[in-house]
């Protein structure tokens, strides 16, 4: 597997960069693993440990732990195109992928609900997500 096709992958096999950059601090490389199959291809594995842990005093969950365009917070649309840019990715399918995960992510209430998580966390967690993400 190439470099170029694992950087289009975590944007566009799943959306592992917008995912981690709209809410996931717990971003390190022991996060993102690949399978081989039994021809020799490799993939990107199934997400795993993405679960919310954000402390804003705590030196693990407080910034990212990995970066994107040289930064550990305070990331824009465009850090996220211009790593689309130098992987392959065309702008259009970037801006697709990045919009389902900054949809998925605005829909928090709802799954938050679903799974009975107190609304006075729903709230707390709520403040902290990036929805700033999406193509102006």
């Amino acid at each position: 597997m190439s470099v170029l096709k694992i950087g289009r992958t975590l944007i566009d096999g799943g959306g592992k960069i917008p995912w981690q950059v709209t809410r996931n601090q717990d971003d390190h490389v022991k996060n993102i693993s690949f399978l081989m199959d039994r021809s020799g291809t490799w993939r990107l594995s199934p997400a795993y440990d993405v679960a919310y842990s954000y402390n804003p005093s705590g030196s693990w969950t407080r910034d990212h732990q990995m970066s994107l365009a040289g930064k550990r917070n305070d990331f824009t649309h465009g850090d996220l195109m211009v790593f689309a840019s130098n992987v392959g990715l065309k702008s259009n399918r970037a801006n697709q992928a990045i919009e389902e995960i900054v949809s998925a992510v605005a829909q928090w209430h709802e799954f938050a609900e679903r799974a009975g998580v107190a609304h006075s966390d729903v709230s707390r967690i709520e403040r902290t997500f990036r929805m700033n993400l999406r193509d102006k």
